[in-house]
Formats: structure tokens, C-alpha cells, sequence
């Protein structure tokens, strides 16, 4: 090398700059975030603690408890599914209840895409419908609640040991698909949804499978 030459600097690699280690380090952390989040909601302990907190709500706005053997969420998906259903003891039973949802619509006004109802057993008698407790609320406001998409019962059965909400006592069942399928906005008040609340222009499907 001549004594009037130099060695070229090295130019500084692409770690050396701060907005790059800051935007890595944010990516490493929500992605750590997201999976211990993802882990924590298939623990079993975990899976208690939720059914004991939707008891909780379930019992205060009905006056009835709720029981599930098993809740599953899969953040990914946007799907909750309680396995083991039981509502107000044996008045509404199933094999599995799945919601299917928009996660950023819970910040405004939650949108369930659909809702399954497998296996269903509703059993009616004037003692069972005496436990319903519905929490008295203020003038429902015109922003929905929810809004739901479709609606989905498969292998549903009845039994109305006495007659009651217009239905003759006996035992009703189907083992066919039942679907209700258009889009409804909702409140949680009664004749919802298909009722007078959903807003203009949304349509309202269901099915009874």
C-alpha cells in the first residue's frame, strides 16, 4: 500500500441503526406477546377462570347459571367454542356452542359472523321458565349491541312438559340442518334479533337443523 493511500471505512451495517433495532425488538415482542397469549387461553386453569367469569355475566343478566365442560378460543381464527353447555341447569343444554367473530369489532359494536348450536336440548316447564331472572336495563339507545350474521341449530329437540310461549306441551325435534342466514344488528332486549330493533336496510337469518 502507498503512503498516500488509505484504508477504505467500513460503512456501518444495518444493526448499527436505531430505527432499525427498535422496529425488530417491537416485532420480537408482539410476536412473544401474541404466542404467550395464544398458550395462557388453552390452559385448563385458564379455561376455569373464563367459564367462572362468563357465569358471573350470564347469571346477572338472566338470573340463570351457566356451565361448560371445556372452552376453547382460537385467537387466530376468531373462534370460541364452549363444549359441554349448560344453561339454568336442564333447561337449555348442548353438545357445543361456537361462536365465530370479528375480534376488533369488540371495541364498538361486536360482530359474530355465525353461530352454531350443536345438539340442543330445551326443556320447558313453569318452574324451569321461573328461574329466568333478565336484568331490567335503561331505554335501550339505537346503536345495536351486536350484530349477528347467521345462525345455525343442528339435531335440536324440545320438550315442553307444559305449555308455555304459545307452544303446546310434547316433544319436538328435528334432525335435519336449520339455518337463519341474513345479517341483523341487535340489542340485548327481548324480540331480538329478527325484531323491529334491527336496523334499516340489515336482513336476518336463522336455521333449525
Amino acid at each position: 500500500m502507498k503512503p498516500d493511500q488509505s484504508a477504505p471505512i467500513p460503512r456501518p451495517g444495518i444493526w448499527s441503526r436505531r430505527w432499525f433495532r427498535r422496529v425488530t425488538y417491537l416485532i420480537a415482542s408482539g410476536a412473544a406477546l401474541v404466542g404467550l397469549v395464544a398458550w395462557a387461553v388453552t390452559r385448563p386453569e385458564m379455561d376455569r377462570w373464563l367459564i367462572g367469569k362468563l357465569d358471573e355475566v350470564v347469571l346477572r343478566e338472566t338470573g340463570l347459571p351457566l356451565q361448560a365442560e371445556r372452552l376453547e378460543i382460537h385467537p387466530f381464527q376468531g373462534r370460541i367454542l364452549l363444549r359441554g353447555l349448560a344453561l339454568g341447569g336442564d333447561l337449555l343444554q348442548a353438545r357445543l356452542l361456537e361462536l365465530d367473530l370479528e375480534w376488533a369489532s369488540l371495541r364498538h359494536t361486536p360482530h359474530i359472523r355465525r353461530i352454531l348450536l350443536q345438539d340442543p336440548t330445551l326443556n320447558l316447564d313453569r318452574t324451569r321458565l321461573a328461574r329466568i331472572k333478565l336484568r331490567p336495563h335503561q331505554e335501550p339507545s339505537k346503536t345495536p349491541r351486536f350484530q349477528l350474521d347467521r345462525l345455525e341449530i343442528t339435531n335440536g329437540q324440545a320438550h315442553v312438559r307444559e305449555a308455555a310461549w304459545g307452544l303446546p306441551s310434547g316433544d319436538f325435534g328435528s334432525s335435519s340442518p336449520a339455518r337463519a342466514g341474513r345479517p341483523t344488528s341487535c340489542g340485548w332486549r327481548p324480540g331480538c334479533p329478527g325484531s323491529s330493533s334491527a336496523r334499516a336496510g340489515t336482513r336476518s337469518r336463522a336455521s333449525w337443523r
